[in-house]
């Protein structure tokens, strides 16, 4: 018989009771189509929406009542057919008109349309790689690690700025030079996005992927508390791409794992906090991974050190022609 000192068994036991909340996400998912388009385009229709209400608030601000009415107008219009694809290439004209009359009414007020600009060019960005999914389909493409970071970071700096106070994002892990003074009064989530593959400079993945990471990422940052830190990391191996989005925020009851999967639904974990959205974001993880063949598991911890929670999502490789 062996003695195990007593810090050993504890850390055991800690460890064992965390490795059975990981639960893998089986079964089919079953949408109508309406559901289907909601959760294809949430994440682009939350961006409209926010350019809406922000080109709102400064039409109050510059005592200009009717400067962006039609505009906005136009937008929720649009919203409404982007669902047909001969939709998309107006809406795309529409959001770079839009930049000329910002360009021409804000010259006066750079702050204010520097941050609308970033949230026109947040949507121009999505509508582009929704036309190139659509032209492409679930077909496997070669992407940059700088071009999936400066999507990424990207839309969390717009993300960011319209917090206005309440928090800022950084992308930087925390070291004695950047660690914040203990009275910062605006806490600061560190969002971390780790890229690996065996060139170290480009990933071979589906487009609608670099969508569920962003996605995966935004609702992470939702259910973790101010000052809190997320890790999004992709990898690709000679056999599958394996993506995870992993935070130290409040968690999700073992039970509820699989119910927060399904369409619409959402864990007791929204407390305290209001939480925005649709929640179609492990909606979408979810029927992403089974139509391209893959693996998704949830781990979580609603307490202790090890509270957070894991997304995990292995897709295989597809096979290379000839094969």
């Amino acid at each position: 018989m062996f003695w195990v000192a007593p810090n050993v068994e504890e850390a055991e036991e800690a460890r064992e009771a965390n490795e059975m909340k990981r639960t893998e996400i089986t079964g089919d998912i079953q949408l109508d189509p309406p559901q289907l388009r909601l959760v294809g385009y949430h994440s682009f229709v939350n961006i409209i929406n926010v350019l809406v209400i922000e080109l709102e608030r400064l039409e109050g601000e510059l005592e200009k009542p009717d400067l962006f009415r039609s505009a906005r107008q136009q937008l929720l219009d649009l919203i409404d057919a982007f669902r047909e694809e001969e939709a998309q290439l107006p809406l795309m004209q529409h959001l770079n008109e839009m930049r000329l009359l910002l360009q021409a009414n804000l010259e006066e007020h750079a702050p204010e349309a520097t941050q609308i600009m970033k949230i026109l060019e947040v949507a121009h960005m999505r509508i582009e790689e929704m036309i190139a999914r659509q032209s492409q389909g679930d077909c496997w493409v070669r992407m940059s690690f700088a071009r999936l970071r400066h999507s990424f970071e990207l839309v969390f700096t717009v993300i960011s700025e319209l917090a206005r106070d309440r928090y800022r994002i950084t992308f930087r892990e925390e070291t004695p030079r950047t660690k914040p003074p203990r009275d910062e009064a605006v806490p600061v989530y560190r969002i971390i996005l780790e890229l690996a593959s065996p060139d170290g400079e480009t990933i071979h993945m589906p487009l609608v992927l670099q969508d569920v990471l962003r996605d995966l990422t935004a609702n992470a940052r939702k259910y973790t508390e101010p000052g809190g830190r997320i890790v999004a990391r992709l990898e690709e191996t000679a056999r599958e791409l394996i993506l995870t989005v992993r935070d130290n925020g409040r968690g999700i009851h073992p039970e509820e794992i699989p119910r927060v999967v399904r369409f619409g639904e959402r864990g007791s974990n929204t407390a305290p906090s209001e939480t925005r959205g649709g929640g179609f974001g492990l909606t979408k993880a979810h029927l992403v991974t089974r139509t391209l063949g893959g693996r998704m598991w949830i781990t979580s911890a609603t307490e202790g050190p090890e509270g957070g929670t894991t997304v995990e999502i292995r897709v295989p490789q597809p096979p290379l022609p000839g094969q």
